[in-house]
C-alpha cells in the first residue's frame, strides 16, 4: 500500500463506490471486471452491512479433507484442485448492486506497487503449490458462489461504477 493507491481508493468512495479494489497483477482481468478480491479492498462498512455482510457459505472451509473442491487449470502444474470456497467477497459484491446499483470501483494502479508477492517456489513449496492451485480455481469458485446466491457471474460488471469502466 502506499499513498498513491490509498488516495485512489478514498477517491473512489467518495465518488460513489461502496466498494472499491485494487487490482492485482494476477487477478488483474477478474478484478476489472468487477470481481474485487479482498487481498486489497475497501469497503462501506455500512452498505456491507445492509445486504447481510461477508457470507460465510463462501468462506475458507475449517476443515479442507471434508470440503467441496472444484478442479481448474494451471499453466504451471496443469490440473488444480481448491475448495470450493475463499470467495467471500463475490456474493455481497452482488447484493450491493443489486440494492444500490452500480457501485463497484475496480482500480488498476499507474504504477507495479500492488504486486503480489507470489511464494518462492524452492523456498516455500507448499505455498506456491497452495497459491497455483488457488489461481486456477478461483474464477469457478467465484462463479459458484454467485450462482448458489442467484446471480450470473456476468451481474457484477454492470455494477462498476461508469468512471471505472475499462480504466487503464
Amino acid at each position: 500500500m502506499n499513498e498513491q493507491i490509498l488516495c485512489a481508493m478514498i477517491e473512489a468512495m467518495d465518488n460513489g463506490a461502496m466498494a472499491a479494489g485494487i487490482a492485482l497483477h494476477e487477478l488483474t482481468a477478474l478484478i476489472m471486471r468487477g470481481r474485487l478480491a479482498n487481498t486489497f479492498a475497501m469497503w462501506d462498512n455500512e452498505a456491507l452491512v445492509s445486504v447481510g455482510g461477508f457470507d460465510l457459505r463462501a468462506q475458507k472451509p475449517a476443515n479442507e479433507a471434508k470440503a467441496l473442491y472444484v478442479r481448474g487449470w494451471s499453466e504451471d502444474q496443469g490440473e488444480v484442485y481448491y475448495p470450493l470456497a475463499g470467495v467471500e467477497e463475490v456474493i455481497p459484491l452482488a447484493r450491493l448492486v443489486a440494492t444500490y446499483g452500480a457501485c463497484i470501483a475496480p482500480i488498476l494502479p499507474s504504477n507495479q506497487a500492488a504486486r503480489y508477492r507470489v511464494p518462492d517456489p524452492l523456498l516455500e513449496p507448499d505455498n506456491h503449490a497452495k497459491h497455483l492451485k488457488k489461481m486456477g480455481t478461483k474464477q469457478q469458485c467465484q462463479d459458484a458462489h454467485l450462482y448458489y446466491a442467484g446471480f450470473d457471474p456476468t451481474y457484477l460488471e454492470g455494477g462498476i461504477l461508469p468512471a471505472y469502466h475499462h480504466q487503464g
